[in-house]
């Protein structure tokens, strides 16, 4: 018998993969036999062996005859026992977060998107004459509502649109499109075309002004309502007014699909649902982030509290805001070449659940905050952006994990670091380098060994590795206001 080409190539690539395994299964054993007592390295070890035991080679073939199907027995419900509970989302370390959420799930869902749009659609139509607006450049009867269906058409494509260019700028609110942000979905789409009447610079320009005026809460920036009246007067200057297209709807449609979908940053198209469906809602994350769920739940309530006030519930201490969230980041030291505040802002606004109503008080407080459950999806998506040591390179290197690996080499061979994220920095949609399970476990090592570096660094902590306590961070900031300037 000689096997087709395609199964002694598949045959030699498992060859090869199952020899890797097995020589880092062997490494693994003989870093345990130095050292016993290691709870990383053992479950490290053990890990390895099952990616050998449970490594199999399977060619699939076509049956000659197909079995006749076996009749199920039915079983009385006494027969078998189960023992715990199987697990789901209510009974994870997300459990609470379907509370809160506007859409009383776990994640946004369409009739929650619709009533979103809904309202910021009513608002545009109540602002700025809009009705009068459309009506006067399409007389074609149900215009309103036409134009509304191409909104819902591409409403999640606009709010990835609004969400990432609300972050370019660098201004403190990033859940708003200011000037730079505007500009930048300008630039990128090449909606300015010279020599024209009515998409000139300078027509643009005016544009803002215009979407600002009248009563707006922000003179500076575009909230949902006015992001709406953008697409609106974009589509009537590029193709209305010049005569191109007679309706308005049409013209919207065309600006949509033809300008903005092709040409916005690929950032836009992230997709929150794919990725907390695919790497964050599973149980061994987890499995994972309860290990370190002491640790983190202190980190947060300190970090939470900082400039809390007494009656404010936009300043309560129980939710961590943007300003927190970048003190965070920046005394965990996770800023590098392969994580910028530019990640940080999209981490910021990709990880909450949207609200309906963005005016109301108790939305403004769950739009503009995380909750703890907000922070562990930052997390995740931390850990997928930075550039972070395989199981491999730690074993080689000797160390008990992967934050103990960057910190050293942070320390001792700076040059060297640089070089590692250099070589393995990626962009922000490319494939995992590891199993999301492993990237955020080595990110949690990370942040925990630099929290009790810092304090052991300061003489108040022995540093051996170990859950957080409150109090552990609360030095730990202490220690960061006083080196950093960041009281």
């Amino acid at each position: 018998y000689e096997p087709p080409p395609e199964v002694t190539h598949a045959a030699q690539e498992f060859d090869e993969r199952h020899q890797r395994r097995s020589a880092r299964c062997e490494r693994c054993m003989m870093a345990v036999k130095e050292d016993p007592d290691s709870i990383a390295k053992n479950v490290i070890f053990t890990k390895a062996l099952n990616d050998v035991k449970f490594s199999r080679f399977f060619v699939p073939e076509n049956a000659d005859e197909v079995p006749e199907p076996i009749e199920a027995k039915a079983v009385r419900k006494n027969d078998h026992v189960v023992v715990g509970e199987t697990w789901n989302l209510g009974i994870s370390i997300f459990g609470p977060r379907n509370k809160e959420a506007d859409s009383g799930e776990y994640d946004d869902t369409e009739a929650m998107l619709r009533k979103s749009l809904e309202m910021s659609w009513r608002r545009c139509l109540d602002s700025h004459n809009t009705v009068a607006f459309l009506t006067k450049l399409d007389k074609s009867e149900g215009v309103v509502e036409a134009c509304f269906d191409v909104l819902w058409d591409a409403c999640a494509f606009l709010y990835g649109c609004f969400d990432y260019y609300a972050t370019v700028g660098g201004h403190e609110d990033v859940l708003l499109v200011t000037k730079p942000g505007y500009k930048r979905l300008i630039e990128d789409c090449h909606l300015i075309l010279p020599g024209s009447k009515h998409a000139n610079a300078t027509a643009f320009d005016q544009l803002f002004v215009l979407l600002n005026a009248k009563g707006s809460d922000n003179a500076h920036a575009l909230d949902r309502q006015e992001w709406l009246q953008m697409l609106l007067r974009m589509a009537a200057m590029l193709y209305v007014s010049p005569g191109h297209i007679g309706g308005v709807p049409a013209a919207l449609k065309e600006l949509i699909t033809v300008d903005l979908m092709p040409n916005v940053d690929r950032r836009s198209l992230q997709d929150s649902h794919t990725f907390r469906s695919e790497f964050m809602y599973l149980q061994d994350v987890d499995e994972i982030l309860r290990l370190f769920e002491k640790s983190l739940r202190a980190i947060f309530n300190v970090y939470a509290a900082i400039g809390s006030q007494v009656g404010d519930e936009l300043q309560s201490g129980t939710r961590l805001g943007w300003a927190q969230y970048r003190l965070l980041a920046s005394d965990l030291a996770l800023f590098d070449e392969d994580f910028k505040d530019r990640e940080l802002s999209l981490v910021f606004a990709w990880s909450r659940l949207r609200v309906v109503d963005e005016k109301s008080l108790k939305s403004r407080v769950k739009r503009t905050q995380l909750s703890f459950e907000d922070l562990l999806e930052c997390l995740l998506r931390i850990s997928t952006l930075k550039v972070l040591p395989s199981q491999e390179e730690v074993f080689d290197s000797g160390c008990d994990d992967g934050g103990e690996l960057l910190l050293q080499m942070k320390e001792k061979e700076p040059e060297k670091h640089a070089k590692f994220i250099a070589d393995n920095i990626r962009n922000w949609d490319d494939p995992l380098p590891d199993t999301i399970v492993r990237l955020v476990e080595t990110l949690l090592y990370l942040i925990v060994r630099t929290v009790l570096k810092r304090l052991k660094e300061e003489g108040v902590d022995d540093g051996h590795l170990r859950p957080l306590s409150q109090k552990d961070v609360i030095r730990f900031r202490a220690v960061c206001a006083l080196r950093d300037g960041t009281g």
